[in-house]
């Protein structure tokens, strides 16, 4: 999807961070094989931060970022709201981040860079068998909501479409929904 954008992008990293104080932003992070620098370009509500580096390891304190506002026709700047949301505190809270879907096709996983050694925790991790799902469309999301938030029970769902999920409690009132939903082709 981003590949036309940043056709020498390599090693990247998509996420979303959401601090308790309602501070969010989409980073995504690569290694931009034309001119030899890694990058880490941290969407927020109201402005882009990039940060360049020679290391992979992007030390935000010791680097300085470029800041320009957002370019609403730029591709790689959409993947956020334009809005600041609310701190954790604020309560009844849900919200849904964006998902992340591909294919997993034998050509779609061929294009991913697999890690050799991946350290995982069964008790907080979100394990998929990659064989047992190829030539499925998966689709991976999160939600962060409050205890009886009726928008996050996701048994309505059809019961023929496989549903993986995992909830993490963070305090007695707050969970993390990670899921990944796998559609046959």
């Amino acid at each position: 999807m981003l590949q036309p954008y940043l056709p020498n992008a390599k090693h990247t990293d998509f996420h979303f961070t959401y601090f308790r104080n309602g501070n969010y932003h989409f980073s995504f992070k690569y290694f931009d094989s034309a001119d030899g620098f890694y990058y880490d370009r941290k969407r927020y509500h109201n402005h882009v931060a990039i940060y360049k580096s020679e290391s992979s390891i992007l030390l935000h304190k010791d680097i300085e970022p470029h800041r320009r506002d957002i370019d609403e026709n730029d591709p790689l700047d959409m993947f956020m709201m334009n809005e600041p949301l609310l701190p954790w505190d604020n309560r009844p809270i849900g919200h849904t981040f964006s998902v992340v879907g591909m294919s997993f096709s034998e050509e779609g996983l061929k294009k991913i860079d697999w890690l050799e050694q991946v350290n995982f925790d069964e008790a907080t991790d979100l394990i998929i068998d990659v064989d047992q799902y190829t030539e499925h469309e998966v689709s991976f999301g999160c939600a962060l909501f409050s205890a009886g938030n009726p928008a996050f029970d996701f048994s309505l769902n059809p019961p023929k479409v496989p549903f993986i999920e995992k909830i993490l409690l963070i305090d007695q009132d707050l969970s993390i929904k990670v899921y990944v939903i796998i559609i046959p082709k």
